[in-house]
């Protein structure tokens, strides 16, 4: 349980209409800064209102609603090659390397299977590197791909 549950649950548990970070550190036996930062939180989503010279107390203004924080989603390095052969009208693997930092051995995999599955064409040759194009576009989030030709 995150400290921001722990404060809204003692809010909702104990009933008061007043509260004291100290007093609610000693109740949930945590430290006091950590439950100044949620109530200072929930002062800017209206739950609470800091009362000016109580001493660091707050007055409960609104009852607290659980909100479920929206996770990001972790950005894989097949995401971040994504959205460069999208950005992009024509790249070698080389470009793609040197804007996402990734392994040239992971470019090289992966514009194999996007290959594979008729997302890109190689179409012609810069020195020593293909030239490839992107000519079936899904959107902006990656198809989701297996190495031996299927899709998930």
């Amino acid at each position: 349980m995150s400290i921001m549950d722990m404060v809204i649950q003692h809010i909702k548990i104990s009933g008061k209409t007043v509260l004291a970070p100290a007093e609610i550190a000693t109740a949930e036996g945590c430290p006091e800064l950590p439950i100044q930062r949620a109530l200072g939180i929930l002062e800017n989503r209206g739950v609470v209102k800091a009362i000016v010279g109580s001493g660091g107390k707050y007055a409960v203004i609104a009852k607290p609603k659980n909100k479920q924080v929206r996770q990001r989603e972790k950005v894989l390095g097949r995401d971040k090659m994504w959205r460069i052969i999208r950005a992009r009208k024509r790249f070698t693997r080389i470009d793609v390397k040197r804007i996402t930092g990734l392994p040239i051995t992971s470019v090289e995999a992966y514009v194999k299977i996007l290959l594979q599955h008729g997302y890109l064409r190689k179409i012609g040759k810069d020195g020593k590197a293909d030239i490839f194009m992107l000519i079936k576009n899904p959107g902006p989030k990656r198809p989701i791909l297996q190495k031996g030709g299927g899709k998930r």
